[in-house]
């Protein structure tokens, strides 16, 4: 009787364990490294996806500064190869000239001798040139010596030097010789813009005398301006001739094009080099010394590179979640390059373990919200 009751109690223990509900499955916790377990259900719910890192052809785009400059052919210093004093100049700073535009008047007795001596020199080349041609013919003839004739051949070319040299001194001075006459003598003379273009210094005033060393003003033609980058050493290589850069003026939001032309070969002392650009169409609007901004897309490259959803941002720093087995992930500190079309760089090896690419701030918040539990 004991022995049926003792079977009797065995076989309900053994029925009511096997009736007992199955454990529901948890997340594990954190191993404290900033690993983070989740169950198949989490995976599911968050979206999870996992994947290699990829090779992908990438740029970026930096921000740089620089300024207008005129080429040195396009700055003229305005001088006069005579002294004189200023009789005459309405002239400001940015005005804007025409090539052939009187700038200033200038006075002085020099000039008036000047004339009077090519005047002169002409009127007695005149005469030898005439006789000269009469000499000719009488040489020919025999009627007059070889040594009369040499006498007055060397006479007449000295004439014709003279009259050629200080013709030339005339035009130095913007007076045509050809159209001088004793009626036209002036003690004043013009000096005249060079280019079109605009004043940009001005070192005279009127009344003042100006010497043959002296700079009276300073011209620019604003029509081939070119812009200098400065451009930081680790992004120097990543620049090549041809490429092309888009430039801002201060509060201006219009774009303008521009072309590289020229790297410089040295680095200053702040650590950048000097990128030289031509710009593409009207540059106008652009004068010597502006400050301008650019754009500068740097060329392409092959790098490793995951999908930006697979970055997390946390305390200033990049992470990815690698793959640690089933269901497991640890989040790991990674430095990022260039970003372009979706992908970020990584300069970190990560290769070696399959990332998280889609949803990892679901991982970064039930990692973070498990710390705090």
């Amino acid at each position: 009787m004991k022995t049926l009751i003792y079977s009797s109690i065995l076989l309900m223990i053994i029925f009511a364990c096997t009736d007992k509900p199955a454990p529901v499955q948890e997340a594990a916790a954190p191993s404290g490294d900033n690993t983070v377990v989740l169950t198949d259900e989490q995976v599911a719910t968050g979206a999870i996806v996992t994947g290699k890192t990829e090779s992908k052809n990438l740029s970026r785009t930096i921000r740089v500064t620089g300024s207008i400059e005129a080429p040195p052919g396009n700055v003229i210093s305005v001088s006069f190869p005579y002294g004189g004093y200023v009789r005459k100049m309405n002239l400001l700073p940015g005005t804007r000239v025409s090539r052939g535009e009187l700038l200033v008047t200038l006075e002085d007795p020099q000039y008036i001798q000047l004339q009077q001596d090519y005047l002169t020199a002409k009127s007695s080349f005149t005469f030898l040139e005439t006789e000269y041609i009469r000499q000719k013919e009488l040489n020919a003839d025999k009627t007059t010596s070889d040594k009369l004739f040499q006498q007055v051949r060397d006479e007449y070319e000295r004439q014709r030097i003279a009259v050629k040299a200080l013709g030339e001194k005339l035009k130095l001075i913007s007076i045509n010789p050809d159209k001088l006459t004793a009626e036209t003598i002036s003690g004043n003379v013009g000096i005249y813009s060079p280019i079109n273009g605009f004043v940009t210094d001005i070192f005279v005033n009127t009344g003042k005398y100006v010497t043959p060393t002296d700079v009276l003003f300073e011209l620019v033609n604003p029509a081939d301006v070119h812009l200098i980058l400065n451009v930081h050493e680790k992004d120097i290589n990543s620049i090549a001739v041809g490429q092309t850069v888009t430039c801002y003026k201060n509060n201006d939001p219009k774009k303008y094009t521009a072309v590289v032309h020229l790297i410089s070969k040295s680095v200053k002392n702040d650590r950048t080099s000097e990128v030289h650009c031509d710009f593409k169409g009207d540059a106008t609007a652009f004068l010597p010394g502006m400050f301008v901004a650019a754009d500068i897309q740097l060329l392409n490259k092959d790098v490793t590179a995951v999908p930006d959803d697979a970055i997390v941002r946390h305390g200033g720093n990049a992470y990815v979640f690698t793959v640690r087995g089933k269901n497991t992930f640890q989040m790991i500190p990674v430095e990022t390059g260039m970003s372009t079309d979706g992908f970020t760089e990584i300069i970190t090896d990560v290769e070696a373990h399959d990332i998280v690419v889609k949803n990892a701030y679901t991982l970064l918040m039930k990692l973070k919200n498990t710390e705090e539990e």
